[in-house]
Protein backbone atom coordinates (compact mmCIF):
# COMPACT_ATOMS: atom_id res chain seq x y z
CA UNK A 1 0.00 0.00 0.00
CA UNK A 2 3.10 2.87 0.59
CA UNK A 3 3.27 4.83 -2.45
CA UNK A 4 0.45 3.91 -3.69
CA UNK A 5 -2.38 7.38 -3.88
CA UNK A 6 -6.07 7.58 -3.74
CA UNK A 7 -8.41 10.43 -4.97
CA UNK A 8 -11.30 10.13 -2.95
CA UNK A 9 -12.67 13.16 -4.68
CA UNK A 10 -16.91 12.34 -5.50
CA UNK A 11 -17.81 12.72 -8.56
CA UNK A 12 -20.87 14.48 -10.05
CA UNK A 13 -23.16 14.51 -12.75
CA UNK A 14 -23.10 17.39 -15.15
CA UNK A 15 -27.03 18.17 -14.50
CA UNK A 16 -27.14 20.52 -18.34
CA UNK A 17 -24.34 20.76 -21.31
CA UNK A 18 -24.49 23.50 -23.04
CA UNK A 19 -25.06 21.73 -26.37
CA UNK A 20 -28.48 20.22 -24.36
CA UNK A 21 -26.66 17.05 -25.24
CA UNK A 22 -27.46 17.11 -28.93
CA UNK A 23 -24.78 14.80 -30.95
CA UNK A 24 -24.35 12.68 -28.03
CA UNK A 25 -25.86 8.73 -28.04
CA UNK A 26 -29.01 8.54 -26.47
CA UNK A 27 -28.69 7.92 -22.47
CA UNK A 28 -24.99 9.80 -22.53
CA UNK A 29 -24.21 10.89 -19.12
CA UNK A 30 -20.93 13.12 -18.08
CA UNK A 31 -19.34 13.59 -14.52
CA UNK A 32 -16.86 15.78 -12.93
CA UNK A 33 -14.53 15.74 -9.77
CA UNK A 34 -13.69 18.86 -8.01
CA UNK A 35 -9.80 20.03 -8.75
CA UNK A 36 -7.91 18.89 -5.61
CA UNK A 37 -5.49 21.91 -4.03
CA UNK A 38 -2.33 20.22 -5.57
CA UNK A 39 -3.91 19.60 -9.02
CA UNK A 40 -5.52 23.18 -8.93
CA UNK A 41 -1.53 24.17 -8.63
CA UNK A 42 -0.64 21.81 -11.11
CA UNK A 43 -2.70 22.94 -13.74
CA UNK A 44 -2.66 26.49 -13.52
CA UNK A 45 1.02 26.16 -13.48
CA UNK A 46 0.49 24.24 -17.17
CA UNK A 47 1.79 26.25 -20.15
CA UNK A 48 1.06 23.83 -23.38
CA UNK A 49 -2.73 23.82 -24.26
CA UNK A 50 -2.68 20.34 -24.48
CA UNK A 51 -1.14 18.96 -21.15
CA UNK A 52 -3.78 21.47 -19.65
CA UNK A 53 -6.72 19.82 -21.79
CA UNK A 54 -5.68 15.88 -21.06
CA UNK A 55 -5.08 16.96 -17.34
CA UNK A 56 -8.25 18.18 -17.09
CA UNK A 57 -10.02 15.09 -19.30
CA UNK A 58 -8.39 12.97 -16.24
CA UNK A 59 -11.11 14.37 -13.75
CA UNK A 60 -14.19 13.81 -16.11
CA UNK A 61 -15.79 10.60 -16.59
CA UNK A 62 -18.50 10.00 -19.07
CA UNK A 63 -21.49 7.16 -19.52
CA UNK A 64 -22.32 5.95 -22.99
CA UNK A 65 -19.54 7.58 -24.98
CA UNK A 66 -15.60 8.08 -24.54
CA UNK A 67 -14.86 11.27 -23.20
CA UNK A 68 -12.60 12.63 -25.84
CA UNK A 69 -15.77 13.07 -28.10
CA UNK A 70 -16.98 15.65 -25.83
CA UNK A 71 -17.68 18.77 -27.56
CA UNK A 72 -15.59 21.60 -27.07
CA UNK A 73 -17.98 23.53 -25.68
CA UNK A 74 -19.17 21.21 -23.33
CA UNK A 75 -15.78 20.73 -22.20
CA UNK A 76 -15.03 24.07 -21.33
CA UNK A 77 -17.93 24.20 -19.21
CA UNK A 78 -17.38 21.04 -17.38
CA UNK A 79 -14.03 22.71 -17.04
CA UNK A 80 -15.46 25.67 -15.14
CA UNK A 81 -17.37 23.42 -12.59
CA UNK A 82 -14.17 21.38 -11.87
CA UNK A 83 -12.73 24.44 -10.66
CA UNK A 84 -15.79 25.23 -8.24
CA UNK A 85 -16.03 25.04 -4.93
CA UNK A 86 -18.57 22.57 -4.64
CA UNK A 87 -19.87 19.67 -6.50
CA UNK A 88 -23.48 20.90 -6.68
CA UNK A 89 -22.98 24.08 -8.75
CA UNK A 90 -26.47 25.96 -9.49
CA UNK A 91 -25.06 28.88 -10.74
CA UNK A 92 -22.15 31.34 -11.73
CA UNK A 93 -21.10 34.52 -10.31
CA UNK A 94 -20.25 36.88 -13.36
CA UNK A 95 -18.47 40.08 -11.85
CA UNK A 96 -17.81 42.90 -14.50
CA UNK A 97 -16.92 46.67 -14.50
CA UNK A 98 -18.31 49.02 -16.71
CA UNK A 99 -15.67 50.30 -19.30
CA UNK A 100 -17.05 54.19 -19.39
CA UNK A 101 -18.12 54.54 -15.79
CA UNK A 102 -16.02 52.29 -14.02
CA UNK A 103 -18.98 50.72 -12.37
CA UNK A 104 -19.01 47.36 -11.19
CA UNK A 105 -21.44 44.77 -11.28
CA UNK A 106 -22.50 41.19 -10.44
CA UNK A 107 -24.89 39.06 -10.83
CA UNK A 108 -25.63 34.96 -10.43
CA UNK A 109 -26.43 32.86 -13.65
CA UNK A 110 -28.06 30.07 -13.21
CA UNK A 111 -26.67 27.08 -15.22
CA UNK A 112 -29.34 26.05 -17.45
CA UNK A 113 -29.13 29.42 -18.76
CA UNK A 114 -25.23 28.94 -20.59
CA UNK A 115 -26.26 27.25 -23.67
CA UNK A 116 -25.08 27.19 -27.66
CA UNK A 117 -27.34 29.10 -29.28
CA UNK A 118 -28.96 28.00 -32.72
CA UNK A 119 -27.12 24.73 -31.99
CA UNK A 120 -29.88 22.49 -34.16
CA UNK A 121 -27.25 20.16 -35.94
CA UNK A 122 -24.02 19.06 -34.87
CA UNK A 123 -22.64 18.29 -38.65
CA UNK A 124 -22.86 20.15 -41.68
CA UNK A 125 -22.25 19.21 -45.32
CA UNK A 126 -20.68 22.07 -47.60
CA UNK A 127 -21.19 21.68 -51.23
CA UNK A 128 -17.94 22.09 -52.88
CA UNK A 129 -18.92 23.97 -56.05
CA UNK A 130 -18.32 22.33 -59.79
CA UNK A 131 -18.13 18.99 -58.07
CA UNK A 132 -20.19 16.11 -56.28
CA UNK A 133 -17.97 16.56 -53.31
CA UNK A 134 -19.25 17.99 -49.74
CA UNK A 135 -16.85 18.87 -47.07
CA UNK A 136 -18.11 17.63 -43.91
CA UNK A 137 -17.54 20.04 -41.09
CA UNK A 138 -18.11 19.55 -37.21
CA UNK A 139 -19.00 20.96 -33.87
CA UNK A 140 -15.13 20.57 -32.83
CA UNK A 141 -14.82 17.60 -30.31
CA UNK A 142 -12.33 17.35 -27.63
CA UNK A 143 -10.36 14.55 -29.42
CA UNK A 144 -10.07 16.20 -32.39
CA UNK A 145 -8.16 18.81 -30.85
CA UNK A 146 -5.89 17.08 -28.89
CA UNK A 147 -5.03 15.56 -32.25
CA UNK A 148 -4.51 18.94 -34.28
CA UNK A 149 -2.33 20.30 -31.11
CA UNK A 150 -0.43 16.88 -30.96
CA UNK A 151 -0.05 17.33 -34.78
CA UNK A 152 1.12 21.15 -34.88
CA UNK A 153 3.53 19.80 -31.69
CA UNK A 154 5.41 17.93 -34.35
CA UNK A 155 4.75 19.90 -36.94
CA UNK A 156 4.97 23.73 -36.06
CA UNK A 157 5.03 24.74 -39.69
CA UNK A 158 1.46 23.86 -39.75
CA UNK A 159 0.42 24.44 -36.13
CA UNK A 160 -2.26 26.93 -37.56
CA UNK A 161 -3.39 24.57 -40.27
CA UNK A 162 -3.97 22.02 -38.17
CA UNK A 163 -5.85 23.96 -35.70
CA UNK A 164 -7.78 25.31 -38.69
CA UNK A 165 -8.59 21.84 -39.56
CA UNK A 166 -10.21 20.86 -36.44
CA UNK A 167 -13.52 21.41 -37.45
CA UNK A 168 -13.38 19.43 -40.99
CA UNK A 169 -13.92 15.84 -40.53
CA UNK A 170 -14.56 14.56 -43.69
CA UNK A 171 -15.86 14.68 -47.60
CA UNK A 172 -19.12 12.99 -48.89
CA UNK A 173 -19.71 11.78 -52.72
CA UNK A 174 -23.30 11.30 -52.41
CA UNK A 175 -24.33 8.60 -49.65
CA UNK A 176 -20.67 7.55 -48.99
CA UNK A 177 -18.71 9.66 -46.50
CA UNK A 178 -14.69 9.64 -45.83
CA UNK A 179 -13.49 11.02 -42.37
CA UNK A 180 -10.12 12.38 -42.42
CA UNK A 181 -7.63 13.08 -39.64
CA UNK A 182 -6.38 16.20 -39.34
CA UNK A 183 -3.05 15.09 -40.70
CA UNK A 184 -5.16 13.95 -44.13
CA UNK A 185 -7.11 17.55 -43.63
CA UNK A 186 -3.52 19.12 -43.64
CA UNK A 187 -2.03 16.96 -46.21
Amino acid sequence: MEGKKFNLTPYYQVPVLPTRGIGYPEGAKVFYRLYTMREAVEVSSMTKLYDTIRFTLEGIKTEGMPKEDLFVPDFLFVSLLRAGSSGTVTHFRVSTTCQNCGESFEDEVPIESVYVEDLEHVRKYVPIEGTDYKVILEVPRVGRLLEALEFGEKNPGLAEMANGAVPIVGIAEGEKETFLSVKEVVD
